[in-house]
């Protein structure tokens, strides 16, 4: 979420999430009046809709908007996408050096960094991103990705599992750590991954998924 101008506006978005989360907790609690045969109570729908209504106004009347750091960020990455790596870099920067905490800014940059193969720059900043935010398990999975090309097995499989630890749904932490199982010829335990991710969705080649049932089996 984008950070807003003004103390006035920290506090409208704190009243902002504060009525979204009651919203919520009004419509699970009232799930069951929309299943087949349930009688609904009018009132309460009325309620809820009204809450939202009401989410919707504190947006149009706080006057969020962009800061600083949010517009260097927005030009970054329209750099970054023309290919202006080095002008890119440069506004990641300064969203950076405004707000220090921006997550969403270090996760960019390191990105570029690594298009631009100065991999120790994206490794410091993906570890960045984890001190400002442990729960981001993207960041871990990309880290360990870097860790993998170094051939660092025991900082890849941990930034793997911590990765897949806070989300065990992560298609592509399971495949980037199917690929270092393969690379280090566990091929029972990278089939075993590859299998997680294919199922999840990050498509794994029949190639791949037949040699490694292969050298499982002992055929290879």
């Amino acid at each position: 979420m984008r950070r807003f101008r003004g103390e006035l506006s920290r506090i409208a978005i704190f009243l902002i999430i504060e009525h979204i989360k009651k919203t919520l907790k009004n419509i699970q609690n009232a799930v069951y009046l929309f299943q087949p045969g349930a009688e609904m109570d009018r009132k309460i729908v009325i309620k809820l809709f009204s809450n939202i209504l009401l989410t919707a106004c504190f947006f149009v009347l706080c006057g969020c908007g962009p800061g600083p750091a949010e517009q260097a960020m927005d030009r970054g990455i329209a750099l970054a996408e023309n290919g202006q790596n080095k002008e890119a870099l440069a506004e990641f920067t300064k969203a950076i050096e405004i707000d220090s905490k921006y997550a969403e800014a270090y996760f960019n940059r390191a990105t570029v960094y690594k298009k631009e193969e100065n991999k120790d720059a994206a490794i410091a900043d993906y570890t960045r991103i984890i001190e400002i935010n442990p729960d981001l398990y993207q960041a871990y999975n990309s880290r360990g990705f870097l860790y993998a090309e170094r051939r660092n097995w025991e900082k890849a499989f941990a930034d793997y599992d911590k990765a897949l630890e806070i989300n065990n749904f992560f298609s592509l932490a399971y495949y980037n750590r199917a690929m270092a199982y393969y690379a280090k010829r566990d091929y029972a335990k990278a089939l075993e991954d590859a299998r997680k991710a294919d199922a999840l969705g990050a498509k794994v080649s029949a190639y791949r998924m037949t040699e490694l049932q292969d050298k499982v089996s002992g055929k290879k």
